[in-house]
């Protein structure tokens, strides 16, 4: 971006130069002051905009930085308390009863499978679905 300030700022000068080397020049002279006068408010311009950007990249490195405070006591609030929960637990023992135990379904399931015996051992293949 300075690269474009000075290119500009060398152009805005050498319109002003013209303008005064070209006092006697009539028409083309107010084209040239008004081309240097352009030049120069875009060139203002141009500054505040950059200005301007600067200040919100400034606010939004504020934000950024609040929010991560922020972020790093809730993270401490929430170990904390899940720290306390988890240090006050205890072990409870249940003794089923059958009084306590509902069947809703019931049923019986047939896999076949293949029983191979060699010398060694015996061995067990699933008749279908595994590899």
């Amino acid at each position: 971006m300075k690269r474009s300030f000075h290119t500009g700022k060398i152009e805005e000068a050498g319109t002003h130069f013209e303008n005064l080397t070209g006092l006697f020049g009539g028409r083309r002279k107010a084209s040239r002051l008004s081309s240097s006068l352009s030049k120069r408010r875009l060139t203002e311009q141009a500054k505040a905009d950059v200005e301007e950007s600067q200040d919100a990249i400034d606010d939004f490195k504020t934000q950024l930085a609040e929010l991560e405070s922020q972020r790093q006591q809730i993270i401490s609030e929430i170990q904390d308390k899940w720290g306390k929960v988890v240090g006050s637990s205890s072990e409870v023992t249940v003794v089923p009863k059958k009084s306590d135990v509902f069947i809703t379904l019931f049923g019986v399931a047939w896999m076949p499978h293949y029983m191979i015996r060699t010398a060694a051992e015996t061995i067990e293949i699933p008749a279908f679905g595994a590899q």
